[in-house]
């Protein structure tokens, strides 16, 4: 079984970003200092679901990745909630575990990407009525360490009742 920091390593966004990147970045955006510790808190259990499914992918190469898109907690203008044109046009896409292009097509992207990885195992796979898959021409989607919006910086994370409150 493959260790945080392992995981970490070979996820192509979470091998940037720190708890310190991450502050950094929103104190350029000049963020309330709540907001960033209330945005953490935030983060962090979808860190850790990411990094599970991303293990899960790798311990079951006969499972599939599913590409979901949806608002983040709390989003309340439509430039929050509203995916980029590259994960708008993922939503719903299948990729095989074993395909080599796992990792470029891994989400998310960016801090504050409405991208989310899902692991869907062979048999749940196989009872879905025609799934769409990723095509073998699909543009990568661009990585950058967060979404260009900047709602991210903006938003009130020291209101917006966190996951499981």
């Amino acid at each position: 079984m493959l260790d945080k920091q392992e995981l970490i390593a070979r996820h192509p966004l979470f091998s940037k970003l720190s708890g310190q990147v991450i502050w950094l970045l929103f104190e350029e955006h000049d963020a309330d200092p709540a907001d960033i510790g209330a945005f953490m808190d935030h983060f962090m259990p979808h860190f850790t679901g990411q990094l599970d499914v991303l293990r899960r992918l790798l311990e079951h190469p006969d499972g599939w990745l599913r590409i979901r898109v949806s608002a983040p907690p709390g989003a309340e203008s439509d430039a929050a909630r509203a995916a980029c044109p590259a994960c708008a046009a993922l939503d719903g896409s299948f990729l095989a575990a074993s395909d080599p292009r796992l990792a470029a097509f891994l989400p998310p992207y960016s801090l504050g990407c409405r991208a989310r990885a899902e692991f869907v195992d062979a048999a749940a796979f196989a009872a879905l009525d025609a799934p769409r898959l990723l095509p073998p021409d699909a543009p990568t989607p661009p990585r950058e360490l967060h979404c260009p919006s900047e709602w991210l910086f903006g938003h009130p994370w020291a209101k917006t009742p966190r996951p499981g409150d």
